[in-house]
């Protein structure tokens, strides 16, 4: 599978950076753009790789958050209007925001004229792709839709299967890494898992050290996991990864990796 980030948090020279994620992956002729980011910039950079986006296969959102599906509008009317397109449909025509000390901020409002797709747990999209929901969700009072707490049920994550093991990538894993990782063995018990690619979501991990501390020790348990991460996992939970976590790496604009 080869992956390029079009889009992160971190600046990368010759290429635009935002808050917000977005991914090309290209696998067994299969070519994807996972998450948008907020803006058109993810076809800019593109465009700088030579990845077009009339040869996308499927664009693939893994939330409603703004960072990650934003630069939906700015694709051509052609694509916006076609199947390649595939999100949760709780996704759409919601308000989103982030709550943080009584300070409520919008983050995503979509009202696309997309269909949108609603499935449990498991959905299918080919024999290698297949989009997944974690069976348990950690619940953040921080994050509200429709006037509730976020419960996360637009939230996918992207399984790629492999010969013998299985990459997932997901956007910001608000539901939970040990979660997702949980999820994938009951999905997938016969698979390994290679790869966890995308936002881990401890960018506050900062201000809790000994969550940080467990969330590394659990996660070493996993040697042969590689770990491709970036956006809201935060640079400091990045820095100790890059230490104590074998197989850490950091997600760079306009970078391959072939996983």
């Amino acid at each position: 599978m080869q992956l390029i980030p079009l889009i992160e948090d971190s600046k990368v020279k010759k290429f635009k950076e935002e808050k917000g994620l977005s991914l090309f992956i290209q696998t067994k002729g299969v070519k994807i753009i996972f998450d948008t980011g907020s803006s058109k910039k993810f076809i800019e950079n593109a465009e700088k790789l030579e990845i077009k986006m009339d040869e996308i296969d499927y664009f693939i959102i893994s939330h409603g958050h703004r960072d990650h599906c934003g630069g939906l509008q700015y694709l051509d009317s052609r694509i916006k209007t076609s199947k390649s397109i595939i999100l949760e449909k709780r996704c759409l025509n919601r308000e989103f925001f982030f709550n943080f000390m009584g300070i409520r901020k919008k983050i995503g409002k979509n009202d696309y004229e997309i269909n949108g797709i609603e499935f449990k747990d498991l959905f299918k999209i080919t024999d290698e792709l297949y989009l997944i929901k974690t069976l348990k969700k950690e619940k953040n009072s921080k994050f509200e839709v429709g006037g509730k707490i976020d419960d996360f049920n637009h939230e996918i994550h992207l399984v790629v299967l492999e010969s013998n093991h299985i990459n997932v990538i997901t956007g910001c894993c608000h539901s939970g890494i040990f979660n997702l990782i949980d999820s994938l063995k009951e999905y997938f018990p016969s698979k390994k898992i290679n790869a966890i690619i995308g936002g881990l979501h401890t960018r506050s991990y900062i201000l809790h050290p000994i969550k940080l501390i467990k969330l590394i020790l659990k996660l070493n348990k996993y040697k042969e996991t590689k770990l491709i991460l970036g956006h809201c996992t935060g640079k400091f939970t990045m820095f100790l990864f890059s230490i104590f976590k074998k197989n850490s790496l950091k997600i760079k604009i306009g970078k391959e990796y072939i996983v």
